[in-house]
């Protein structure tokens, strides 16, 4: 069976119209929460744990932990271990609701933010 040209030109305008249409696309969440948005750590522009000059650029973003219990944590979008350096931050210690670390020298205690309501 052949398919008219007409009916061929027909699909093909839709299907057209339809990939510029999806390149294009928005979400519009209707008043309420988009999903696709952390709850948490949005204020702050992101910065590279090589680019952090003091500690007000790190961000403790979560805190996760293997079958084993040994912990990471997640500072400015980089998952990092009990010893791990980056920059001028070295983790000292990993609990559940922060992390001590050394940052220029200085030992200071990160804390996970409050949970947005």
């Amino acid at each position: 069976m052949r398919m008219p040209v007409s009916l061929l030109i027909v699909l093909h305008c839709i299907v057209f119209d339809a990939v510029i249409h999806a390149a294009s696309f928005e979400y519009d969440s209707k008043g309420k929460r988009d999903p696709f948005v952390p709850l948490l750590g949005q204020k702050k522009k992101a910065v590279t744990l090589e680019d952090v000059v003091s500690i007000s650029d790190l961000t403790l973003e979560g805190i996760a932990a293997g079958q084993s219990g040994r912990r990471v944590v997640i500072v400015n979008g980089e998952m990092l271990k009990e010893g791990d350096k980056r920059g001028s931050l070295e983790v000292i210690k990993i609990s559940d609701k922060g992390a001590t670390v050394v940052f220029d020298g200085r030992e200071e205690a990160l804390a996970l933010p409050e949970e947005v309501k």
